[in-house]
């Protein structure tokens, strides 16, 4: 779905005269098309820069379709690729310099921004609050950056193109296609830069419903990814224990989030009815308040972290209804992709 926002954002702020700007439009429909074109033109005039719309006949493999079908159309002519979805937002226009820098060191096949939930002042509350929640996704993708494995989050990202050639690009019927090509990249040796500095924004789902669609693509995806490429890790020697540990994290998240609403279940709901003598109120009460405190921890790091912890209770409680009910979703694309 276009986002002329976020589309103008990029036009804004790559002015580096070297650097193109392509949007890949796989609409179906002639008015959105036309649409689509209407804002490049718009967006053309107004900052003075070429901006190519290109369609392909054949929709298959979605997203790492798309974006193969544009890099075979811009190869060789172009040296980076900053990989931007419909609603990713550029902020400063020394991004792409920043961003170039890091490829100093010739591991790197990936330079990785910072993510940020982008809000504009239309957004209600509720939306802002969950909003939140992507920029808070930053401790996760932090702590993996120190301990292990730096991950590509398949957007806000610019790429080496030899190397994107090199490994075969994305993978077509991949879900988590940014989890498998990282492992494609770290399985030949290369590295993913996170640049925590460099900083994109992108809008959190607008919808339940497109929340749930994008819970089930994730978890769908990981497993995918679990079952061609858990045991290559595993057994890779140039992979070191801390990189497989947390590689493990990421990609076994969905399952440990099941495994936790199956124990909640079985545990005070079944357990309780069939053995009441099984425990007293005040066990369960505190068993389930350790659960809630681990599960809450890095949340509450996050905001004293930020010295907001006034806005932790409304906030986490809003992502605590929200996301926490989308553990259904995550066991049905389990066992859909068993």
């Amino acid at each position: 779905d276009q986002d002329a926002e976020a589309l103008e954002s990029i036009a804004k702020n790559c002015k580096d005269e070297s650097a193109s700007i392509f949007v890949h439009d796989d609409s179906r429909n002639e008015s959105d098309r036309r649409r689509v074109d209407a804002t490049a033109r718009r967006l053309e005039k107004q900052y003075g820069r070429r901006i190519r719309v290109l369609r392909r006949r054949d929709r298959s493999g979605g997203k790492p379709g798309a974006v193969n079908h544009l890099v075979q159309a811009i190869s060789p002519a172009y040296t980076y690729l900053l990989i931007c979805d419909s609603d990713s937002f550029i902020y400063e226009s020394d991004t792409l310099a920043r961003a170039v820098a890091c490829f100093d060191d010739a591991t790197v096949a990936v330079v990785q921004f910072r993510t940020v939930g982008h809000v504009s002042t239309a957004d209600t509350t509720a939306y802002r609050r969950l909003s939140e929640s992507v920029t808070f996704y930053d401790a996760f993708v932090s702590f993996l950056d120190a301990f292990g494995w730096s991950p590509f989050l398949g957007h806000n990202a610019l790429l080496r193109l030899d190397v994107y050639t090199e490994v075969g690009g994305l993978m077509p019927g991949m879900l988590a296609d940014d989890i498998d090509y990282s492992v494609r990249l770290r399985m030949r040796g290369h590295t993913i830069c996170y640049a925590r500095d460099i900083v994109a924004g992108e809008r959190h789902p607008r919808t339940y419903a497109a929340l749930r669609r994008r819970t089930f693509k994730w978890c769908y995806g990981c497993t995918q990814v679990l079952k061609t490429s858990g045991w290559r890790v595993t057994r890779c020697r140039h992979i070191s224990l801390a990189d497989k540990l947390t590689f493990f994290l990421t990609v076994g998240y969905y399952y440990f989030q099941v495994l936790l609403l199956l124990y909640l279940t079985i545990f005070y709901l079944l357990l309780p009815l069939a053995l009441p003598p099984l425990g007293t109120a005040a066990s369960l009460l505190a068993s389930a308040g350790l659960i809630l405190l681990l599960t809450f921890l890095p949340s509450i790091g996050y905001f004293a972290r930020t010295r907001r912890f006034m806005a932790w209770i409304p906030i986490v409680t809003v992502w605590g209804f929200v996301y926490g009910s989308q553990d259904f979703v995550m066991l049905r694309a389990i066992l859909t992709s068993l």
